[in-house]
């Protein structure tokens, strides 16, 4: 038989898949670390997303308050009084910032939040929100000066809530 009709040898088969994997390994661990970046990337950029919507929210819900008093560590929402004031509080059981009202209450996040701590500087709402999702802790530090707040922000000097009114 002529040499030009003849097919690949077993050897040069076997050298070009070793070859093939050896390419395919070089690639499969050299992308595996972008693969595990980007996902720890997204994984943060969600939990950042998802604490600023809840800290807009929490401005939203304060920026046209005329009074706000934080409440002391050891409050009770079941003893709030929603006919005139509103309450905003974290619930550590539902890992949830919680909008208290006249309509009931309602989730100002999703349930990631792990922590919320209220203090003021004067007439300025400073307030921490901290979130962990999938391993990720992530803090966002945010204020609000209430437009008709006339005086300084009453309470407890840090809580975990605060109850204020809106102009009627």
């Amino acid at each position: 038989m002529p040499r030009d009709e003849r097919g690949f040898t077993l050897a040069e088969v076997l050298i070009a898949l070793a070859l093939i994997a050896i390419v395919f390994a070089g690639i499969y661990f050299f992308s595996l670390p972008g693969q595990r970046l980007y996902y720890r990337g997204s994984t943060q950029v969600e939990l950042h997303e998802s604490l600023r919507l809840v800290a807009e929210r929490i401005i939203r819900e304060l920026r046209f308050a005329r009074e706000v008093e934080l409440l002391p560590s050891g409050w009770d929402p079941a003893s709030a009084s929603t006919e005139e004031y509103s309450y905003i509080y974290f619930d550590a059981a539902k890992r949830m910032v919680i909008l208290l009202d006249s309509a009931g209450a309602r989730p100002l996040s999703d349930p990631l939040v792990s922590a919320l701590i209220f203090s003021d500087k004067g007439s300025i709402l400073l307030f921490t929100l901290t979130g962990e999702s999938r391993g990720h802790v992530f803090t966002l530090e945010s204020s609000v000066k209430p437009l008709n707040v006339s005086g300084n922000i009453t309470g407890p000097p840090e809580g975990t809530a605060l109850r204020f009114s809106l102009p009627s």
